[in-house]
């Protein structure tokens, strides 16, 4: 397994992976006909815009096989004033789960939001309803810091909660 900085050349890929991330795991959280008829092209547009228009603050690292992209974390430094750095997307094959792939994703990006500012805390938003995912956190020492509502892409809304770690070092030194 490589892990590197993503490059507009992985736009495509990257776009894909997240598309059938979101498919196999936001059915009945996300609009079926967003999932089933539009995501590919949002998510397109979304990687485009990030790796062709990068902003200063943002860092995105895949783990690739045999140059195939099998997971990546998109993370955007000192994102909020109170919460700290944000993961954005942590995403991951489902052949590839329980690998120690989303462990090694979430400390390679807290570690890079670490070194850009180590005063500052790490948060991502995760659906309720996506129960797996918010006992992986979990397990990796976050905290569910609170739970509001989102408009979700592709229209309706859902249910997130904010999960944080305080101690970022703590993380990086976690099982």
């Amino acid at each position: 397994m490589n892990f590197r900085e993503a490059t507009q050349q992985d736009i495509e890929q990257i776009a894909l992976l997240h598309t059938r991330s979101w498919q196999e795991n936001y059915q009945g959280i996300l609009l079926d006909e967003y999932l089933n008829n539009e995501v590919k092209q949002d998510r397109l547009k979304v990687w485009k815009e990030r790796l062709e228009h990068p902003k200063e603050n943002q860092y995105i690292l895949v783990a690739e096989e045999n140059g195939f992209i099998c997971g990546l974390a998109c993370v955007f430094a000192s994102h909020d004033p109170v919460w700290g750095s944000l993961l954005d997307n942590l995403h991951i094959l489902s052949t590839y789960k329980g690998k120690g792939l989303g462990r090694k994703l979430l400390r390679s990006a807290a570690a890079w939001a670490y070194e850009q500012d180590a005063t500052q805390p790490f948060y991502l938003w995760v659906y309720t309803r996506n129960v797996s995912a918010r006992k992986f956190y979990q397990l990796m020492g976050g905290v569910h810091e609170e739970t509001t509502e989102v408009e979700n892409p592709g229209g309706g809304y859902g249910e997130v909660h904010r999960i944080v770690w305080r101690d970022i070092p703590a993380l990086l030194s976690s099982q």
